[in-house]
Order: structure tokens, then C-alpha cells, then sequence
């Protein structure tokens, strides 16, 4: 967490947003361990119930009614 607010990372946005244009690694002293850190406090990968909902809604069909 010093890393971040170090680098004015001070909300879950910001941390989400470097993340992923992926220029944490940019960050010095910011390792793999650390990263994994990121994936697993903050919601930066879509969860799979999260990922089933957007394939579904890729498949359905648009008409013009619900625009």
C-alpha cells in the first residue's frame, strides 16, 4: 500500500486504472508479488459470474425496441 499512495494511488479507480493500462511495474520496488497483491484485494479481473453475463449478452439479440 506505501507503493501506491506513494505514487497518488489513493482510490480503488486509480489503482484499477494503472493496472490496467499495465504501468504498475512502472512503479519502483514493485515486484510479482506485489501484483498478485493487487489481483487479489482490488477488482481488477472481472469475476466469472461477471464474464458468463457479458458472453451472454453478446449473444442475444438486439432489435430495436430495447435501444
Amino acid at each position: 500500500m506505501r507503493l501506491l499512495l506513494g505514487e497518488g494511488l489513493t482510490t480503488v479507480e486509480k489503482v484499477v486504472d494503472v493496472y490496467l493500462r499495465n504501468e504498475l511495474r512502472s512503479i519502483r520496488n514493485f515486484g510479482t508479488k506485489s501484483l498478485r497483491e493487487i489481483e487479489k484485494w482490488f477488482p481488477v479481473k472481472p469475476d466469472k459470474s461477471s464474464l458468463a453475463l457479458l458472453e451472454h449478452l453478446q449473444h442475444v439479440p438486439r432489435t430495436s425496441g430495447n435501444r
